[in-house]
């Protein structure tokens, strides 16, 4: 199969290529794309052109790279915005800085519209040419000039993710930091707002007054070293702490917990953990939740899809619900209904509509094919029936009308009841009633003869209708020309007699004619006194043939 859509470098492109990997050559300087409609049709992209068949926009590239995978592969961009349009796209140019096309390609055809028709977007032409020496290709943008396309952005921030170039802040490095306002944080990793740093100011300041803390607010505190205390406004210091700490080591093991007993077990955030010695947090608990209510209820059959359109989309069904693209009513039948040609089968696999040709749809019942639909109209293959009537492939009608009898027998048998006709071995014969014989049209005409036919005017004519014999003739007030016999002879013209009628010329003036074709004859005079000179006296003529 032909390559419909292609790029191909120019004469001139390749010349300016081959000339830049020489010693000292100037690198080549793509800068420019240009886009055209072809002038109507979809072009052949050809080396020799030096422009675009209809260029209807051009620009500065957006970028132009060495591709990834393919050294040699050199890809170009260009972004039309949306302002820009009101045009097809059927070609693409790309243009150094020289002013010299360097290469050109056909592309898919594509209208770019304009914001004023209602509809805009932002449309990336790319262009890949394939070069021996990539050396021998400026491969640079400027970023003044152009627009980034999506693709090139998405690289770039692709290219910084992976870089070390973004680090958090330490004590000993700058970097990113998050803000905080917090006046109690011990972070090392945060930098304080403006309002933490006011509010330290303040309480240094003594402008703001300690409460004691208590179990439902912060405050100052006491400190106590007791370990048998039951107050609430004390604060335990590392001292107590360890004595408690270290009499429940001696007094209790802690064990993990199992599903069989309690114990000291650590807890997760997975949603996808099948662990049963780990104990789930509120937070894995509420995306659970979550999970399972936006999940559909089994028993609404799909009852409770919000947007069933949507759905349908998604799970690309969206034609099947197209009526003029929809084929098939009913599964994937057998036979010519195996789904390798368009079809209709209804109600069981093998009958239903194939469309077996363009302009054809054949009609099949059980597999077998009764009919079909052409632009002639309705061909039926097998009976049709109207109630308990029904015609067959020959023409023939039975119904109650005929007796429950069929047509042809029916016309027959009332024909035979007046005497008047019959058929023998398949001909139509004539009954005599008189003499009781029957004789057949072929031995009437081979005994009788036919009645002639004519008509007997001054310009008139018979037929022998036995023998086909037919005799014409005329009279002619001016003659030297071709005139029409008053019928065409079917066979042909035997031959044409031509007389003098009521004048001549001063010398001998002959008259004569002849056939010209089955329908015509030519009939004139001629004087021998005057160098044979063919003039139109008035003439007779008399015409025989068959």
């Amino acid at each position: 199969m032909s390559t419909k859509f292609k790029t191909i470098i120019t004469t001139a492109g390749a010349a300016k290529l081959a000339a830049a990997t020489l010693p000292g050559g100037k690198k080549v300087n793509i800068t420019v794309m240009a886009v055209g409609d072809g002038g109507g049709s979809l072009p052949e992209p050809n080396a020799s052109q030096t422009k675009l068949i209809n260029e209807v926009w051009r620009h500065a590239l957006n970028k132009i790279s060495q591709d990834n995978r393919n050294s040699n592969y050199i890809v170009a961009e260009l972004v039309i915005p949306p302002e820009v349009g009101g045009f097809w796209m059927r070609e693409l140019g790309l243009y150094d800085d020289e002013g010299i096309l360097i290469a050109v390609a056909n592309m898919a055809e594509s209208y770019k519209p304009e914001l004023a028709e209602g509809s805009g977007r932002a449309q990336t032409c790319r262009m890949v040419i394939i070069v021996s020496n990539i050396a021998s290709v400026e491969l640079s943008i400027d970023s003044t000039m152009v627009m980034a396309t999506q693709d090139y952005v998405d690289d770039k921030l692709a290219e910084h993710e992976k870089s070390r170039r973004h680090p958090d802040a330490t004590l000993s490095e700058k970097g990113f930091t998050q803000l905080s306002s917090a006046t109690d944080s011990a972070s090392e990793e945060l930098a304080a707002t403006p309002k933490a740093v006011k509010a330290a100011y303040d309480l240094a300041n003594a402008k703001y007054t300690a409460q004691d803390a208590t179990t439902t607010r912060k405050g100052l505190v006491q400190l106590s070293n007791a370990t048998d205390s039951m107050s609430e406004t004390l604060a335990a210091t590392p001292k107590a702490v360890k004595v408690a700490y270290d009499l429940a080591n001696a007094k209790y093991t802690a064990q993990d917990a199992t599903t069989a007993r309690k114990g000291i077990i650590q807890l997760s955030n997975a949603t996808d953990s099948t662990s049963e010695a780990l104990a789930a947090t509120p937070k894995a608990v509420k995306a659970a939740m979550d999970n399972a209510n936006r999940r559909l209820e089994k028993n609404s059959n799909g009852g409770d899809i919000p947007d069933k359109a949507k759905f349908v989309e998604n799970l690309g069904l969206k034609e099947t619900l197209n009526p003029t693209k929809r084929v098939s009513i009913g599964s994937i039948g057998t036979g010519v209904f195996d789904g390798s040609t368009p079809c209709i089968n209804i109600g069981d696999s093998d009958s239903g509509f194939i469309g077996s040709a363009d302009g054809v749809l054949d009609i099949y019942c059980n597999g077998a094919k009764v009919g079909y639909i052409d632009g002639n109209g309705l061909h039926m293959l097998t009976d049709i029936h109207f109630d308990n009537a029904r015609m067959t492939t020959n023409g023939d009608i039975f119904s109650s009308v005929w007796g429950n009898n069929w047509l042809s027998i029916w016309i027959t048998n009332q024909l035979n009841t007046r005497g008047t006709i019959d058929w023998i071995n398949s001909e139509l014969a004539i009954r005599d009633n008189n003499i009781n014989t029957r004789a057949t049209i072929d031995y009437v005409n081979q005994t009788f003869a036919r009645k002639n036919t004519g008509s007997i005017q001054d310009w008139g004519w018979i037929l022998d209708d036995s023998t086909g014999f037919i005799m014409q003739w005329g009279t002619l007030g001016n003659s030297n020309g071709t005139y029409n016999f008053p019928r065409a002879f079917p066979v042909g013209c035997f031959t044409v007699f031509v007389t003098n009628t009521n004048a001549q010329g001063t010398q001998v003036d002959n008259a004569f004619g002849y056939p010209v074709s089955n329908s015509q004859f030519f009939a004139a005079t001629k004087s021998s006194g005057m160098a044979n000179l063919v003039n139109n006296f008035p003439v007779a003529w008399f015409a025989i043939g068959r």
